[in-house]
C-alpha cells in the first residue's frame, strides 16, 4: 500500500475554493496528516499562471499534500505533473477525473473523461511515466444512472499504472444531491490490487468506520463535513484505530477556529483580503 494512505486512513478531500493555504493550515493544526489540493489546471500550472502557482508556493509546511490536476490535454497533463512535482512539495499526484461541475466537463476534463477512456488512459499513462511521484484517479460511480462504468474504469486506470483509486459513488447528474451508493466502493474493492479510497457523505467518525468496515477500503476521504468540523479527520482516524474519537466541537470550539483561521489568514494576506476569503467559510463554522 502507498505510505501516504497507511499512515492517514482519513484524509482531506480536494475542494476548490476551500483547500485555501490557510485552511490547510487548520486542518494541520486540528490533526489532519494528509491533503489533497483544490483543482489545479494543467493549463495554469503549465503556462505559469500567477494565481495557480501562488496556491501551490504558499501551502503551509506540516501536513502531507497530494496535487490534484485536471485537463483532458495529456502532453499538458504531463508538463503539470512535473512541474508540480519538481516544487518538491509533494507526496503524490492525482487526476481528477470525476469533478461534475460543468465548467470543468465541458471542457473534456473532469468527470467527461470516463466518457472517453481512451484519452484517459493515454493521460495516465502519460503522467505515470513522466514522474517518480505516486500517480492516483479520482472519479465518480458514472455520468449518470445510465452510464455507470466506474469499475471498468476503475480497471483501466489500474492497468495504465494509476497506484490507488479515488471513487466518489454519485454520478455526474447527482452532482451532491441524493446518496452516495457505498455498495459500488464494496464491489470495485473486490475487484481492484491498488488501494481504493472511498469518499461521500461521511459526516461522523462511525460514518468513516462504518464504510471502511463494510465495504473494505483501504481509506476515507472527507469533504464538505470538514468544513464546519476540521477536527473530524482526526476524530475519524482516532475511532478507526480503535481509540475514543472525542466529543465534536462545541460552539466555543468552532468559534474559536473560526478567530484563528481568520488570524492565519491575515498573516498571508492583507486584512481586507483575508476577511473576504473567510466570509463563506465562517457560515460553515457558525
Amino acid at each position: 500500500m502507498l505510505d501516504y494512505i497507511s499512515e492517514n486512513r482519513v484524509m482531506m478531500a480536494p475542494m476548490a475554493g476551500v483547500n485555501t493555504p490557510a485552511f490547510c493550515k487548520v486542518l494541520h493544526e486540528c490533526g489532519c496528516g494528509l491533503i489533497f489540493t483544490g483543482l489545479l489546471t494543467s493549463q495554469g500550472i503549465a503556462r505559469g499562471n500567477r494565481k495557480t502557482l501562488a496556491m501551490v508556493r504558499t501551502l503551509p509546511p506540516g501536513p502531507k499534500y497530494v496535487a490534484q490536476i485536471f485537463g483532458s490535454d495529456p502532453a499538458m497533463m504531463t508538463d503539470a505533473a512535473l512541474a508540480v512535482e519538481s516544487t518538491g512539495l509533494f507526496v503524490g499526484i492525482d487526476i481528477n477525473m470525476g469533478c461534475p461541475a460543468p465548467k470543468v466537463w465541458k471542457g473534456g476534463s473532469g468527470v467527461n473523461l470516463m466518457r472517453a477512456p481512451e484519452r484517459a488512459e493515454s493521460i495516465i499513462t502519460s503522467v505515470r511515466d513522466a514522474v517518480k511521484l505516486p500517480v492516483s484517479v479520482k472519479m465518480r460511480s458514472g455520468w449518470s444512472a445510465e452510464e455507470i462504468n466506474c469499475i471498468e474504469f476503475a480497471l483501466m486506470c489500474e492497468a495504465a499504472g494509476a497506484a490507488a483509486i479515488i471513487l466518489h459513488p454519485r454520478t455526474r447528474a447527482q452532482r451532491y444531491t441524493g446518496e452516495a451508493d457505498w455498495n459500488i466502493v464494496a464491489e470495485l474493492k473486490k475487484k481492484l490490487s491498488v488501494p481504493l479510497i472511498g469518499s461521500g457523505d461521511i459526516r461522523t467518525p462511525e460514518d468513516a468506520l462504518k464504510r471502511m468496515t463494510e465495504t473494505g477500503c483501504d481509506a476515507v476521504m472527507i469533504g464538505r463535513a470538514v468544513k464546519s468540523d476540521p477536527w473530524l479527520i482526526r476524530r475519524s482516524a482516532r475511532l478507526i484505530d480503535g481509540e475514543a474519537p472525542g466529543p465534536p466541537p462545541s460552539n466555543e470550539d468552532r468559534i474559536g477556529v473560526a478567530l484563528r483561521h481568520l488570524e492565519i489568514s491575515a498573516s498571508m494576506e492583507s486584512l481586507p483580503r483575508a476577511v473576504t476569503m473567510i466570509r463563506g467559510q465562517l457560515a460553515w463554522y457558525l
